[in-house]
């Protein structure tokens, strides 16, 4: 191999370990371990658990904590910015998270390290103000998607992550920051790297292990998109408009290899990847700013802001839903693992006399016909309790799709959809397709079937992406995006 061989063989592997759609493990984050205990692998259909679009007047505080101070004490991120509620509202059904740049600095009092020290504080200034959401609920294995529109301009730092506390679990969906050339702050890079993220502190000492990733996308900042990740306990993906990004699993084979659920073995030896996260997480939507050299500059706008469409998590049915009416006694009997952290799915539910849910535990019931809530429960200040009825939660008959094509895409008239299903045992009546455009404007309306490959025209709307949202029964099972040149 000649010299000129070895450089591009090295800056291939270099590019590959940073692009998106990444499957390598994390070397440095890597343990060797057996698999001792079953597995069970869920192949259930989600369910919507939580959700909220922003259609009311002001932020709905019951689901929300809206940070008021410096939520966090790296230097790096935002100690210039001050966050309170005033950055944070609503305006036509959209959440605005607005950075400001003040006229003069402001000096506040504030926690130099949250996590570990709440007594400790000092006074500082700051010259911008921001905002950051946090769902009071914490959420476990699942999907996790928003729909938004963040900020161009230097020392902006929006993200959609999730957190949960000590032990430290945190999955960055999204992170946008600045980026260099060559060490130096390049405009041209910027609301165009996507990065993703995954921590976790698998010894407990305090200190995450971490495993990046990142890739160069168009520029975010024009239009709104669709951020999701799906976790579960052995994988996850993260998803943009609908599209595959990355994928890191919990277990990867001895020569580095992704092993999903379905390979695992009991009793063989893999990788584990120390990164990946365990316990149930809030939600978190924030616009931070950089300091020092990566603030702001005179081209940064102000004000800016984070516009958020909807944020929404869906939960992974654990058994099919059962006929009978399931019926709760206490916390305790539906508790595995010491999980504060509970949703209960099922046709009916039945929440019974003396049932407790104290200080600190949560609990969601969400069924397809009936729930059955008796008066004599008692719930404490401090315990998160909801409940839902939903028509569509039981859906345990959703066909398996197997794929959607889409030719030609990119297209400058029209496109032939061709839907693949595993079995042909269902109706086509039950199937519906709608096309909305990036800015959520529904292009045309929801429409059944007739067979599972048809037309959309698309000639006479304007250059950009569309997304074809695919339904079953009104539950949605895919979502495509159409490039129209």
């Amino acid at each position: 191999m000649t010299l000129i061989q070895k450089i591009v063989g090295l800056l291939v592997f270099i590019a590959s370990m940073h692009s998106g759609y990444s499957q390598q493990l994390c070397k440095d984050q890597a343990l060797q371990t057996i698999i001792t205990e079953p597995i069970d692998c869920n192949e259930n259909p989600y369910v919507l658990v939580f959700e909220d679009n922003f259609e009311q007047s002001e932020v709905n505080e019951s689901i929300w904590s809206i940070f008021e101070g410096v939520p966090r004490d790296f230097d790096f991120i935002d100690q210039k910015a001050w966050h309170q509620k005033e950055n944070v509202r609503i305006e036509n059904g959209k959440l605005k998270i607005t950075a400001e740049k003040l006229a003069e600095p402001i000096s506040r009092s504030w926690v130099t390290n949250w996590s570990t020290d709440p007594f400790t504080t000092k006074t500082s200034n700051f010259d911008y103000t921001t905002g950051e959401i946090w769902s009071k609920q914490k959420f476990s294995h699942g999907k996790f998607e928003i729909r938004c529109k963040i900020p161009k301009g230097k020392g902006f730092f929006p993200a959609f992550w999730t957190f949960s506390g000590h032990p430290w679990n945190e999955i960055d969906i999204f992170e946008f920051w600045n980026e260099r050339t060559f060490g130096q702050f390049d405009p041209n890079k910027l609301s165009r790297y996507h990065k993703m993220n995954l921590h976790y502190d698998n010894n407990d000492d305090g200190q995450t292990d971490n495993c990046p990733s990142k890739y160069r996308g168009p520029d975010f900042s024009t239009s709104f998109h669709v951020f999701s990740i799906v976790w579960t306990p052995y994988k996850i993906e993260w998803y943009v408009d609908g599209e595959l990004k990355r994928i890191s699993t919990l277990y990867y084979s001895l020569n580095g290899q992704m092993v999903d659920c379905s390979s695992l073995r009991l009793l063989e030896p893999y990788l584990l990847n120390t990164a990946f996260p365990k316990n149930p997480m809030h939600i978190i939507a924030n616009l931070a700013i950089q300091s020092d050299d990566q603030s702001p500059d005179s081209n940064t706008p102000f004000p800016s802001f984070l516009e958020i469409d909807y944020i929404r998590y869906y939960k992974q049915m654990e058994t099919p839903c059962k006929d009978e009416c399931i019926e709760i006694n206490s916390f305790e009997e539906i508790q595995s693992e010491n999980n504060e952290y509970l949703s209960v799915i099922s046709r009916c539910i039945h929440l019974k006399n003396g049932f407790e849910l104290t200080h600190g535990q949560q609990l969601n019931l969400i069924a397809s016909d009936t729930i059955i809530i008796d008066e004599n429960i008692l719930i404490e200040d401090g315990a998160i309790f909801d409940f839902e009825v939903n028509p569509n939660t039981c859906l345990n008959n959703i066909p398996p799709l197997k794929d959607i094509e889409i030719f030609p895409n990119p297209t400058s008239d029209k496109v032939i959809v061709t839907v693949t299903l595993s079995s042909n045992e269902f109706n086509l009546l039950d199937f519906t397709y709608d096309l909305v455009a990036s800015n959520g404007k529904i292009i045309k309306p929801s429409s059944s079937l007739s067979q599972l490959q048809f037309e959309v025209k698309l000639k006479s709307l304007a250059s950009g992406s569309y997304h074809l949202n695919l339904y079953y029964k009104g539950y949605p099972i895919a979502s495509k995006v159409i490039f129209k040149e």
